[in-house]
């Protein structure tokens, strides 16, 4: 591949000021609260039943305050949960247990936005070697054990682990489960042993399956997290010679607006007929970034222009938003320059979350883009918007809910899921793209 241009988001741009948006996307929104330290738990302690107890009612009372599904009551559930938990509190329950019961009850909302932070104290903390997984396994993916597949963990298989992960998750559909306990986590990472049933504070034995037979090696301690650098959340690159234009976004951020007005002013200077936004690494962030690539879409004025609706919490009452379409307000907003008319295509993956979800589900819907690659990690029709992070009064675990309702903008849609016109394992979508541009040729 000829790569013409390659530009890399370097983060010093300003922030735009505010103007006419054509549609309203949000789900970067966190309600406000009183602005105070968190306070967050620093070391394994142990707390008592009754201590627990309060701990637990104060985390559902602020779900009950804010949670969409909590407008008449308590989902029974989650108060079901909460019995079988205080009914299994032994005499003196650890941060770490507190943080798992509060995971297992948070899970029964079934909304993948409402989560417990790792301990502080775990936080950033792993195996001392990276891994990799092909489908259901997991393979060591450096030092000493490097291409050796990791059987178990403490003598638990990786499958056990997996079943014991879902049980501390907050997911929607399990493909987000999957993808964060076997892609997300290039680690074993204290979080998700810890979330897998592990006890984290004792040495850690894990079963590798080498090319000379079953290995069991002993690791005395969670090592700290090495500091990687990390790739630029936002680039694109223009392929001249394949006629395609390639927008990566590993979050969706306004900010990001001059990178696209320059990638268009580039993608018409080279007569690009196709493009590429890649948001298999998108776990979210402000969904008003779609604004700053529609208006640069030719075809936009005269599409189905399918808003989407949501309904949000405001103490015991809900506001319905339709997100309606303002014919001024878009006809001042379109670029004048540069307008794209060719091949629209988006990258997704199980990993694609959130906002990544709404833009791709929202170009999809209004026939706008075709979209290749994995089903994303949540639902179309889901709950968003966080709130700002609570820390309990006892334990200080941390976690946070929300209070709004996403719908999809086409209603005869699939509301669970988001399922790609061309369905490809995420590593081969661009190969994909390629294909179908090679095809047209």
């Amino acid at each position: 591949m000829k790569i013409s241009k390659q530009v890399l988001g370097s983060f010093t741009l300003l922030l735009l000021t505010s103007i006419g948006i054509v549609i309203k996307h949000k789900t970067s929104t966190t309600r406000k609260t009183k602005t105070v330290k968190l306070l967050q738990s620093k070391k394994n302690e142990f707390f008592t039943k009754q201590q627990v107890i309060e701990d637990i009612d104060f985390a559902i009372n602020k779900v009950k305050q804010h949670h969409m599904s909590c407008i008449k009551e308590v989902p029974q559930e989650v108060l079901q949960q909460r019995d079988v938990e205080i009914a299994n509190l032994q005499d003196h329950t650890s941060t770490i247990e507190v943080w798992k019961i509060l995971s297992r009850i948070l899970k029964k909302l079934h909304d993948a936005h409402s989560v417990t932070y790792c301990p502080k104290f775990l936080n950033c903390k792993q195996l001392p070697f990276q891994t990799r997984n092909i489908g259901n396994k997991i393979f060591c993916d450096s030092g000493r054990f490097k291409d050796a597949e990791i059987m178990e963990v403490n003598g638990v298989k990786i499958s056990e682990l997996y079943e014991n992960f879902k049980q501390h998750w907050s997911y929607e559909i399990e493909e987000w489960a999957h993808a964060i306990f076997f892609e997300r986590s290039k680690c074993l990472s204290a979080d998700i042993l810890a979330r897998s049933g592990v006890d984290v504070t004792k040495p850690v034995e894990i079963t590798f399956n080498t090319d000379k037979g079953i290995v069991k090696e002993q690791f005395f301690r969670i090592f700290r997290k090495k500091h990687f650098t990390a790739a630029p959340p936002v680039s694109y690159v223009i392929d001249e010679e394949n006629d395609l234009g390639i927008f990566k976004m590993d979050d969706c951020r306004t900010d990001y607006a001059p990178m696209i007005d320059g990638f268009f002013v580039d993608v018409a200077k080279d007569n690009i007929n196709n493009i590429v936004v890649d948001l298999r690494r998108n776990r979210g962030g402000n969904s008003c970034v779609i604004n700053y690539f529609i208006k640069y879409l030719k075809k936009y004025p005269n599409c189905k222009k399918l808003g989407g609706r949501s309904e949000v919490r405001n103490g015991n009452k809900i506001i319905n938003n339709k997100e309606e379409i303002n014919e001024e307000a878009l006809k001042n907003w379109m670029s004048k320059d540069n307008l794209f008319d060719g091949n629209f295509y988006i990258l997704t993956s199980n990993l694609t979350f959130s906002s990544g979800l709404i833009f791709a589900y929202y170009f999809s819907d209004n026939n706008l883009a075709t979209v290749i690659g994995e089903v994303p990690g949540n639902s179309p029709e889901s709950f968003g918007d966080c709130t700002g992070d609570f820390s309990l009064p006892n334990s200080h675990v941390v976690f946070h809910t929300t209070f709004k309702k996403f719908y999809r903008p086409d209603p005869t849609k699939d509301p669970a899921r988001l399922t790609p016109d061309i369905l490809v394992k995420a590593e081969d979508a661009m190969d994909k793209v390629y294909e179908l541009i090679s095809n047209k040729k």
